[in-house]
């Protein structure tokens, strides 16, 4: 039975394609009249990541304006946020972060209760590691925990650790490769809600049928 939900945040929880979009605009004399359409175009899809990411320079400037706190979420996040916290979930994020403490303060601030602890792995490196230590820092059975995802790097790091994995697919985005095309992916959270649910579903279903079994058996 799943139990507990490790959530990555950009892309996941927040509107990353918006969050650039704004701060592209209104950062640089070239880019003011751009729409979310020619993002894909000016930054394309890498086929390691499977969604839109900043060059380095880019990158550097977007952490040093205030746009890094222009963070929207997707329009259905506190929503099912609030109805899994309410469901008995225990729920995680797991960012990537240059500066942890940073980014901490947005996160702490945006979702105030609804999170059982945030947690953050290194910029640029898969999530192996990172998970590894979440699941064991906060004594968390892999077998009872799912983790969403939409970077196809870190969607791998899910399925090493032993994690349930789920996608979240961006607007813009590339499908999942071969290797992958096994993984659930979802466009919304509010999807992800209805997966969770009939995962629980089936397991309770499985073991109906396994007990019942069993009382027939004695």
């Amino acid at each position: 039975m799943f139990k507990n939900i490790i959530f990555d945040v950009d892309g996941v929880l927040v509107d990353c394609d918006q969050c650039y979009l704004s701060f592209l605009k209104n950062t640089y004399e070239d880019f003011k009249d751009i729409t979310d359409e020619d993002l894909p175009t000016l930054f394309p899809i890498s086929p390691d990541n499977g969604a839109i990411k900043l060059p380095p320079n880019f990158s550097e400037d977007f952490k040093k304006s205030p746009y890094y706190f222009y963070r929207p979420l997707f329009e259905d996040t506190m929503t099912v946020l609030t109805s899994l916290k309410k469901k008995g979930f225990k729920l995680f994020t797991l960012s990537a972060a240059r500066d942890p403490q940073k980014k901490l303060k947005w996160i702490e601030k945006t979702f105030t209760g609804l999170f059982d602890a945030f947690e953050f792995s290194p910029s640029g490196q898969p999530k192996n590691g990172a998970l590894k230590d979440l699941l064991e820092k906060h004594s968390l059975n892999k077998e009872e925990t799912i983790f969403i995802e939409d970077r196809f790097q870190n969607i791998r790091a899910g399925i090493n650790v032993g994690l349930r994995t789920v996608r979240m697919q961006p607007k813009h985005s590339l499908p999942l490769p071969n290797e992958l095309s096994h993984i659930k992916s979802l466009k919304n959270l509010t999807e992800f809600e209805k997966y969770v649910e009939e995962l629980i579903a089936h397991d309770s279903l499985r073991l109906a049928n396994f007990r019942a079994t069993c009382a027939k058996s004695l």
